[in-house]
């Protein structure tokens, strides 16, 4: 992708040329492609005069994919600053305009996603179809997917379909078994507990479903089975990554049973 390549593109998905320069003049605010003998430069031009996200590429190419790609990144960053200020709808047509760009963009699809959830249920339901359509062994696509007929559309059949294809391509994978489990539990099925299980089998640092096992052994008064599998959480637990609960949560939880089991 050469610059008019560039222009083109950039146009197609309505950004002008108020946001950048690409033959090297310098203007405040704008992401500035500076042709320099054989070497190609870019960076963010700040008002204060300072060249911010500096980098050098030997072709034109690459470096006018760089300012494509920062430009995606911007309007992706708008778009979450947008749902911080809770403008619902700027944040909408800002996650629009980055999936323009790429549909597959997994951040972007997600975000719009939960905020149609809660807006407008038809359009987060035809966001799903349209990343499946590009996806559709994707582990998210396939887990939202199954979430989203079970406890929105209450069709157990195209869930459990939904939920068979995600284990099928994520055999291994703790997070599978306790997506399906928990989306099973809110239905009261027997199988969501085997689920939960399975997951801790997989991978023991998981603490996730040590929490919500627990909870399910605490609502049946077995408080020192529920209090034994949070401690084993807590021994095992790793909580380094996102998205993985935390060991202060399975500490909580542990004091809290820990004094029902004091007052029985």
């Amino acid at each position: 992708m050469n610059r008019e390549e560039l222009k083109k593109r950039l146009a197609k998905i309505g950004i002008g040329d108020n946001r950048y320069s690409l033959n090297g003049e310098l203007i405040a605010d704008r992401i500035v492609l500076y042709p320099n003998y054989s070497k190609w430069e870019v960076f963010y031009f700040s008002e204060r005069g300072t060249r911010e996200h500096y980098q050098v590429f030997p072709s034109e190419e690459q470096a006018c994919q760089c300012i494509f790609d920062m430009i995606e990144d911007e309007l992706q960053r708008m778009a979450f600053d947008a749902v911080s200020q809770d403008k619902m709808d700027l944040a909408i047509a800002r996650f629009k305009e980055v999936l323009s760009i790429d549909p597959c963009r997994e951040q972007a699809w997600m975000a719009l996603y939960d905020i149609y959830l809660h807006t407008d249920i038809p359009s987060a339901y035809h966001l799903l179809q349209t990343v499946y359509a590009l996806m559709p062994t994707d582990f998210n696509v396939l887990s939202k997917m199954a979430s989203f007929y079970l406890r929105v559309k209450n069709d157990r059949e195209k869930a459990k379909e939904y939920s068979d294809l995600l284990l099928k391509n994520y055999p291994d994978d703790a997070r599978a078994y306790y997506i399906v489990g928990g989306n099973l539990l809110s239905v009261d099925h027997p199988k969501a507990m085997e689920m939960l299980h399975r997951a801790i089998e997989l991978d023991e640092s998981y603490i996730l479903p040590y929490i919500t096992l627990a909870a399910q052994y605490e609502r049946a008064k077995e408080y020192q089975k529920a209090y034994d599998l949070l401690n084993r959480g807590y021994q095992k637990g790793d909580d380094s990554k996102p998205g993985r609960g935390s060991r202060f949560e399975l500490k909580y939880h542990m004091e809290r049973i820990e004094k029902k089991i004091r007052n029985l």
